[in-house]
């Protein structure tokens, strides 16, 4: 075994080359089948890649039942009327646009994500217990554009989330209202 010292001249190199061949080992980009692991979108997933698509498509499920359970409970228990702020209504109006949006991307980003698995030819599959086969068979083209818009919602959901929270402590902080309070439940009233 060869010693490896950290400030020798080429070892952030030399380390790169073998995190490099790891994952290089992890994915085989051949669209074709590979004996370790199952095909997606062109990738032969083994070891983390597999468990790391695994836990997205897990978690793109996840969102969706919860986003479900949130709506159902806004409608049976809407908020508090908005509370005044310095900027009036016209803060009012970019809440309301924000939160629809917000939930618009919730449900757009992992339905879309969806789109991409079907498009890819793969069975979708359910937290491990079931796999819904694909309706379509394999389309690499709308399959990558589907990807791309997946991941702009994606984006678009991250960057609206931060505003979203950064809102929230605006309110709290600097407005000093109960924008906060009135999110928790019993009592928001």
């Amino acid at each position: 075994m060869r010693e490896i010292k950290i400030d020798a001249p080429g070892a952030g190199a030399w380390i790169m080359e073998r995190v490099d061949g790891v994952f290089r080992d992890r994915v085989d980009h051949s669209f074709s089948s590979h004996e370790d692991g199952e095909i997606l979108g062109g990738f032969a997933l083994t070891g983390y890649m597999g468990l790391a698509m695994s836990i997205h498509m897990a978690a793109g499920l996840t969102v969706i039942g919860l986003l479900a359970i949130r709506i159902v409970w806004r409608v049976t228990d809407p908020p508090p009327p908005p509370i005044a702020t310095p900027l009036g209504n016209l803060l009012i109006s970019i809440s309301k646009f924000a939160h629809f949006a917000l939930y618009a991307l919730l449900a757009a980003t992992p339905a879309v994500g969806i789109l991409v698995q079907f498009a890819r030819g793969d069975a979708l599959p359910l937290y491990g217990l079931v796999e819904i086969a694909s309706p379509w068979v394999r389309d690499r083209a709308f399959a990558g554009s589907m990807k791309e818009i997946h991941e702009t919602l994606a984006n678009l959901l991250m960057i609206l989330a931060v505003v979203h929270a950064t809102a929230a402590c605006v309110h709290h902080w600097i407005f000093r209202d109960r924008t906060l309070a009135r999110m928790l439940p019993g009592i928001a009233r």
